[in-house]
């Protein structure tokens, strides 16, 4: 079981705020899934850093234009089981 999956589901303006605090608060074995407007900051520079960065495909059209090597787009039943291979589920908004 991996450590802890971080949700970033903060409005666009507050979302460098909370990747700051996702960035103090991460630590090797985590991931990270970027919801609605934080989706918008895939090339933020903490989250180019990860190996892999989780987005939901309805929040991946948003993006399409934007080619990340680190971006694996997931499906509602995926991150179901994203969420139950993980000890702790951290909410950020």
């Amino acid at each position: 079981m991996s450590k802890t999956l971080y949700l970033v589901q903060s409005p666009f303006s507050a979302t460098e705020q909370v990747l700051s605090k996702l960035q103090n608060l991460y630590q090797s074995g985590d991931d990270v899934v970027l919801m609605g407007d934080a989706a918008l900051y895939i090339q933020h520079t903490f989250i180019q850093q990860l190996a892999c960065v989780f987005v939901l495909e309805q929040d991946a059209e948003n993006i399409a234009a934007i080619h990340s090597s680190n971006l694996e787009t997931i499906s509602y039943v995926r991150f179901a089981e994203l969420c139950l291979s993980h000890s702790r589920c951290i909410n950020l908004k």
